[in-house]
């Protein structure tokens, strides 16, 4: 068994999957407890909830005796477990914030800075939509995509919290949640344990972080994790599980322990620049679709609302019929109803 003695691991899409994984508990509990036992190791959840909504989706889990050293909520506060439940850690909570602070300081213009480079760089193309987390930028050919996403490659190196993703004609680029890593880092530190020492293991963007060399030096994640972190996972040599969610979980504490640790990327696997972005369809028409839907449809009722108060106070009389109709013939079918 590797020398780990910290063991965080993700909740949503990780420890808990959609299916029904009631089965594989004790395993998994008996799994913890053999790290705990052999190496006197820690383990940890990190989640995005808040620490009440963990607790309520983590009742299941608790009643089998499968209960955390450790809980790290909303991405980046340590609460340990006593005698009277989780508790926070103000001191350690309160340099986390800190630390956040500046690290948001200072790529806050870095975004704009990428899409205004993009802008000059590109006589047909740019940036279609931002926000203050994130950046995309369509271009018209392959080679002008290549080309942009080069020069933002090197702009956004010395920010590690920084990440581009690069499709066919299209970049994203996006303010990778860290405050996971940056709380994995915290926790160890302050409980005496080196990043040699730590496994962590998620599925999605926001546990890219806890997968940095500077974090962990053990990493894994289930066959359901987004394709970019297969790819970190892959290029740290950690597992990557041929199984979703728990049951991935387990493997990978398996692999850890026999020492069969597996970092094979899936078939159908493909990298994201050679992919078309699976997002953009969604965004750029489901989504406006949906906005622009939503926003006709408020414009008509708040038109009719004005145009029935009109009406009520016969300020419209030629209207004023129609208008309340509507209104009439809804009351005279709850007068039915309500006589039944």
């Amino acid at each position: 068994m590797l020398d780990i003695r910290l063991i965080v691991i993700d909740f949503d899409g990780t420890l808990m999957g959609s299916g029904n994984e009631f089965h594989l508990y004790n395993t998994f509990r008996d799994k913890i407890q053999e790290f705990q036992m052999t190496k006197n190791a820690a383990w940890a959840v990190c989640t995005g909830r808040s620490r009440e909504s963990f607790r309520h989706v983590f009742e299941s889990m608790r009643l089998i005796g499968i209960v955390p050293n450790y809980l790290i909520i909303r991405h980046a506060y340590i609460y340990s477990l006593t005698r009277f439940g989780y508790m926070p850690h103000f001191t350690w909570n309160l340099r986390t914030r800190h630390l956040l602070w500046m690290e948001r300081l200072r790529v806050c213009n870095v975004l704009e800075e990428c899409c205004d480079m993009a802008a000059g760089s590109a006589s047909r193309g740019g940036c279609i939509r931002r926000t203050k987390n994130w950046a995309r930028m369509r271009f018209d050919s392959e080679e002008t995509t290549a080309s942009v996403a080069n020069m933002v490659r090197e702009k956004i190196k010395p920010y590690r919290n920084l990440r581009m993703l690069k499709f066919v004609r299209e970049i994203d680029i996006r303010l990778v949640p860290f405050t996971k890593g940056l709380a994995v880092s915290e926790l160890a530190r302050h409980i005496g344990i080196g990043k040699e020492n730590v496994l962590t293991i998620g599925d999605g963007h926001n546990d890219i972080s806890m997968f940095d060399a500077n974090v962990a030096s053990y990493t894994g994640c289930p066959v359901n994790a987004e394709p970019e972190v297969m790819e970190i996972v892959f290029e740290r040599r950690g597992h990557i599980a041929k199984s979703r969610f728990l049951t991935g979980v387990v493997e990978i504490l398996d692999a850890h322990t026999t020492g069969t640790v597996c970092s094979d990327l899936p078939d159908g696997w493909k990298k994201p620049e050679l992919r078309e972005n699976p997002s953009s369809n969604h965004i750029h028409h489901g989504r406006h679709e949906s906005h622009v839907v939503r926003n006709i449809t408020c414009l008509v009722a708040t038109l009719y609302v004005v145009l029935m108060v009109f009406a009520s106070f016969k300020m419209i009389p030629h209207l004023s019929g129609p208008i309340m109709m509507p209104i009439r013939l809804l009351v005279k079918l709850l007068v039915k109803i309500t006589a039944k």
